[in-house]
């Protein structure tokens, strides 16, 4: 089949768990025989950098990227309360990138057409004004309830009432968005049924294909932990304060030898810069990967968001034992104390960090990890079935 993958921020480099999960769908499609076009938007915030992909994937993809200039506009946020669209959606939307996508759809035929997060729905009446080809949208999270948990954590007034205006705004345009395309493909099964019920769409359980790395080495019982994700996605920021307000005091009476190692993109200076006991603070690094590698143990402490946290799976690849709340590890059907411990309080994180000090239980919990990744997020098990999922959509 011949595919059009619309990415909102280029898929290489590897920066963060939404460019793993695109290039992880855009590799596995080509692996099983597929062909498929990728066109990127970028940002100032995301740069398209085609000088630094491989030349295999240039060529096999011939991808493009066009810019969209998403820079806060307090005109255009002002205008947006006047409008039915939400601002954070609207945003996206680029008069370049529209007439360079019907340019591509006039010119080529597509079997399937793959719109990569809510945030590039803003160019489904382009599709629709030009071709009939089936269209997939893959949610990679439920959005509005992002919005809405950072709207009941929100302890500034106007903050509160301005995100959860954005929530009510988010979850009419994503209900909507679902609806208009022929089938909606999730990440985490909770994700799924949610907007089964919401759309009466065809929907279908879409997780990220993963390759089994080699395992890091179970040495020592050292509490250097680590966490990685982009510190403007609200929900980590909320998370690694959250961590450091509520359980870090906990933990450094039990382990005074404690270091909690963060990294990402845009960390602000009250973590980057401060000293705070126990964190040492990385800022953006080259490789997620290369930088998880020197740890034996991830920390998730997410309190809010949706899907799945990719950079979970890529730990659980690695063998690397994972200690999260249950909103980090929603999505996954894993076992607290088999592949993962879960944690919420602080006297929990307590009780699973001594368990990770044995060497032993490391290994035992990344193992059980790399496992689950294996029966579950091979491209031999999420392909196949994809394609017989568009296969079965009815014809416009």
């Amino acid at each position: 089949m011949k595919f059009l993958q619309i990415c909102q921020k280029p898929p290489l480099p590897l920066t963060d768990g939404g460019c793993i999960a695109f290039h992880a769908l855009t590799t596995g499609l080509l692996q099983s025989g597929h062909s498929v076009k990728v066109l990127t938007l970028f940002t100032d915030k995301h740069d398209f950098l085609p000088e630094s992909m491989p030349e295999e994937y240039l060529r096999k993809t011939d991808i493009e990227g066009v810019y969209v200039d998403t820079k806060m506009n307090l005109v255009d946020v002002y205008c947006n309360f006047m409008t039915r669209d939400p601002y954070n959606l609207s945003r996206f939307f680029s008069v370049d990138v529209d007439i360079r996508l019907t340019r591509l759809l006039q010119k080529e035929k597509y079997d399937c057409i793959i719109l990569e997060s809510i945030f590039t729905t803003p160019y489904l009446p382009t599709i629709r004004r030009n071709v009939s080809t089936p269209v997939i949208l893959r949610s990679h999270n439920v959005e509005h309830q992002i919005w809405d948990k950072l709207a009941v954590g929100e302890k500034n007034f106007i903050k509160r009432i301005y995100l959860s205006y954005l929530s009510k705004k988010l979850y009419k345009a994503e209900i909507e968005a679902w609806r208009s395309v022929d089938g909606v493909a999730c990440i985490s099964y909770d994700d799924m049924q949610f907007t089964r019920a919401l759309s009466q769409k065809p929907s279908y359980l879409l997780p990220v294909a993963m390759s089994i790395q080699e395992p890091v080495e179970m040495t020592g019982n050292d509490l250097k932990v680590y966490h990685i994700g982009s510190m403007d996605w609200l929900p980590n920021l909320e998370a690694i304060n959250g961590f450091i307000e509520n359980t870090l005091p906990t933990v450094l009476k039990e382990f005074p030898n404690f270091e909690f190692h963060i990294a990402g993109r845009k960390m602000p200076p009250t973590l980057h810069e401060k000293k705070i006991s126990g964190i040492v603070s990385w800022g953006e690094v080259e490789s997620a990967q290369a930088f998880a590698r020197n740890f034996q143990i991830m920390l998730v402490p997410l309190q809010s968001g949706s899907g799945i946290r990719i950079k979970i799976l890529e730990a659980f690849t690695m063998g690397i034992a994972v200690i999260s709340t249950e909103q980090g590890i929603r999505g996954l059907d894993v076992d607290d104390r088999k592949e993962y411990y879960r944690a919420e309080t602080p006297e929990e994180w307590v009780e699973a960090l001594r368990a990770m000090q044995d060497p032993a239980e490391r290994e035992r919990i990344g193992r059980n990890a790399q496992l689950f990744m294996e029966q579950s997020y091979s491209n031999s098990k999420i392909i196949q079935p994809l394609i017989q999922f568009i296969k079965s959509l009815p014809k416009r």
